[in-house]
């Protein structure tokens, strides 16, 4: 009787930890977006409104034709995903949020890896490929079909879906894989036990335009400006509880009610203490020459 009350209490520990355990990842997640963006899964779909959004198990993404957004897989790895777009997440653990492939079905989207990201893979009809300490971009034309890899930084091999034939990619080269119709479907050829390889042809090395990805980079020097003036705004200490400007409980701060001109207060100067609750309160009317030359100023209270 113990024995089986010592089973049930492990199954409904297990249980509740799987519970609670449920959606406390902090990935996949949306870190930034532009445009309309939807997220397709069970034949719903539902448009991306904000970064709080939450994935469901499995779907797709499909960006329209002026829409862009940055994934993050985890903290060492991202997507950036293009313009008109669709990229599937076949399988999305919703415990530890583990993505391991996504699938472009049509469009481009980049992948940037900090480290250790070689467990990732973004896969198409065409062509499989791991992600690499670096950042590549993977372009998938179902039209042609072609699918083309962009190395920006890094390097790494491609090939044709399950070719042997492989070519290494360095920085700042691309190259292409062309594949074939047969009667509208990728056409393979069927080899023993079973295995498919798809019909196409690698080509060579190329150069190409870091222009052809400026909205990525565009992205990248908004982003930029946003955290310099981040970094450069003052940020609260220890035991600061007011706001605009930062100030400890019992400090004063000066504020003249209108314009500066020549190092003088032109309107009404005031003084305002920082409360318990940490709001500006008790103003009062003081000397105006108390706000000439610096506006906002903090210190201790004068009575």
């Amino acid at each position: 009787m113990l024995a089986r009350a010592k089973v049930y209490f492990l199954f409904l520990s297990l249980i509740l930890n799987t519970v609670f355990a449920y959606g406390k990842s902090d990935f996949p997640k949306i870190s930034w977006n532009l445009g309309k963006v939807f997220w397709t899964s069970e034949d719903k779909q539902i448009a991306i409104s904000d970064k709080n959004f939450k994935f469901s198990n499995r779907g797709s993404l499909i960006t329209s034709e002026k829409s862009q957004i940055r994934v993050d897989i985890n903290s060492n790895l991202y997507l950036f995903i293009f313009p008109k777009t669709e990229i599937e997440f076949p399988a999305i653990n919703l415990i530890d949020g583990l993505v391991s492939q996504v699938i472009l079905k049509s469009g481009r989207v980049l992948v940037s890896c900090k480290k250790n990201c070689d467990s990732f893979q973004v896969n198409t009809s065409l062509s499989k490929g791991s992600a690499i300490d670096g950042e590549f971009v993977i372009d998938y034309r179902q039209d042609r079909p072609a699918v083309k890899m962009f190395v920006l930084s890094g390097e790494t091999q491609f090939s044709g879906l399950e070719h042997e034939e492989k070519i290494q990619i360095t920085a700042n080269k691309a190259v292409e894989f062309v594949g074939e119709f047969d009667h509208s479907e990728i056409a393979v050829d069927i080899l023993l036990h079973g295995k498919k390889i798809v019909k196409g042809k690698l080509g060579e090395l190329s150069d190409f335009s870091r222009n052809e990805f400026q909205d990525y980079f565009n992205y990248l020097d908004v982003n930029k400006r946003k955290e310099m003036i981040a970094a450069s705004q003052p940020k609260k200490g220890k035991n600061q509880i007011c706001d605009a400007p930062f100030a400890k409980f019992n400090d004063c701060v000066w504020r003249c009610l209108g314009p500066i001109k020549n190092q003088k207060c032109q309107s009404t100067c005031v003084r305002e203490r920082c409360d318990a609750n940490g709001k500006w309160s008790d103003r009062q009317t003081v000397n105006q020459r108390r706000c000439d030359q610096v506006n906002q100023s903090v210190s201790n209270c004068d009575y």
